[in-house]
């Protein structure tokens, strides 16, 4: 992946983790305040230091305990890890290749295994993969509580 392509996938794996979370914050929303509070949102569900972990712990307490529900929960975690990955893991280590100075090559250790480097292509096509699905799903956990998945719709206020 070369830099232009990074910076591609970078924001559209940010963008589209912005919607996964927001999708999250309003299902956590309705179900503990019965509406969509914006006092709520903003000072508890948007607070630096309530994280996408615990917002995924609370989701799974209140979303039916089946083994689809779990497996959605999982890949929406992925979802997270990857989002880290693209967000916090960008200083790159220029050393010279194996052709040596003159085949300089840039990487970024993975910060879980120090000796290796984050694969941004394969991690990139997993989101793109899983992504769509887990939309979907909170998509559908949306429609539940009566809301409608494009944020545009909505018939609950603050």
């Amino acid at each position: 992946m070369d830099e232009t392509e990074l910076t591609e996938a970078h924001g559209r794996i940010i963008e589209d983790s912005i919607d996964l979370e927001t999708m999250i914050n309003l299902i956590i929303s309705v179900h503990y305040l019965g509406k969509i509070s914006s006092q709520f949102y903003y000072e508890v569900l948007y607070d630096e230091y309530f994280t996408m972990g615990l917002k995924l712990r609370i989701l799974e307490k209140i979303v039916p305990q089946a083994k689809a529900d779990k497996k959605h929960i999982d890949n929406l975690r992925r979802l997270s890890t990857i989002r880290n990955y693209f967000a916090h893991s960008g200083t790159q280590f220029i050393h010279p290749g194996k052709l040596g100075i003159d085949s300089m090559v840039g990487e970024v250790p993975d910060p879980k295994k120090p000796d290796k480097s984050i694969d941004y292509d394969s991690l990139y096509q997993e989101f793109q993969r899983k992504q769509p699905a887990e939309f979907e799903y909170l998509s559908s956990l949306l429609h539940k509580i009566g809301l409608s998945p494009d944020f545009g719709n909505n018939t609950r206020n603050a």
